[in-house]
């Protein structure tokens, strides 16, 4: 009776402990937020009219207005990043982001082939989680994105330096 007794508290004390290594770390979600000027939008200038801007809980390491490749942020493993797209006022054009693509570095997020979905009407978004570091070095990805449904598709490469907490 004693031993069964014992072996109940063990299992109970290594399931608590388990639990919470696995869900002690609180998972941060940083959004991208791609704002196009699609007025001025065509096939050569997209890094030229799209600007990005982040979460306030997102680092950014660089951000030129002039070029949007440019663009590089800090971010951790385990944390989910999701971009977003939007059309500068006074349009009222949908953007919608539908890949996200690892072009270099190491292979930091879950799925290096990401696409988009779209929830509620809403236009197409990319969620993905981040797995492994970069160390020092930033990592380039493409965002491809399309003003509505239809039409061209257009690309932005931006950056991504991940650290391990």
């Amino acid at each position: 009776m004693k031993t069964n007794k014992q072996l109940l508290i063990g299992v109970a004390i290594m399931s608590f402990a388990f639990s919470n290594i696995s869900y002690g770390q609180a998972v941060t979600t940083r959004t991208i937020t791609l704002e196009v000027d699609t007025e001025l939008l065509n096939n050569q200038n997209a890094a030229q009219v799209c600007t990005f801007t982040a979460s306030s809980n997102t680092t950014v390491l660089a951000n030129d207005p002039s070029n949007a490749e440019n663009f590089t942020i800090e971010a951790n493993v385990g944390d989910i990043i999701e971009w977003q797209g939007i059309a500068k006022q006074p349009s009222n054009d949908i953007i919608n982001i539908r890949m996200i693509f690892a072009e270099s570095g190491p292979p930091i997020f879950r799925d290096p082939f990401r696409s988009g979905s779209r929830g509620n009407g809403q236009a197409d978004k990319v969620r993905d989680t981040i797995i492994a570091v970069t160390g020092f070095e930033v990592f380039k990805y493409k965002i491809f994105f399309k003003v509505g449904d239809t039409g061209a598709m257009y690309q932005i490469d931006p950056k991504i330096k991940v650290g391990d907490n």
